[in-house]
């Protein structure tokens, strides 16, 4: 519950450039754009972990764009982040 608070609230205070969402082992943009290469990178991810659920929100800060992750574990969070500056 408090998880799902925690996103409304960044959704509606920070804008995303984009949102990624991960259902059924699946990746898929629901808002904003990203590189078909990062999004191709990112479900290879998502196959390795056999991810079923997830978020992945892009929010602008003033020189970059900083990853928020929801319902993915912390340990896997990196690995996105390090396809993000490679791309």
């Amino acid at each position: 519950m408090f998880k799902k608070l925690r996103f409304l609230f960044y959704r509606l205070a920070q804008q995303p450039c984009f949102v990624l969402h991960i259902h059924q082992g699946q990746i898929q943009l629901q808002q904003g754009q990203v590189s078909q290469a990062f999004l191709s990178a990112c479900q290879d991810i998502v196959d390795l972990y056999a991810l079923q659920q997830g978020l992945i929100m892009g929010l602008k800060r003033e020189e970059y764009i900083q990853l928020r992750f929801y319902d993915l574990p912390a340990k896997l969070q990196q690995n996105f982040r390090n396809i993000w500056e490679n791309s």
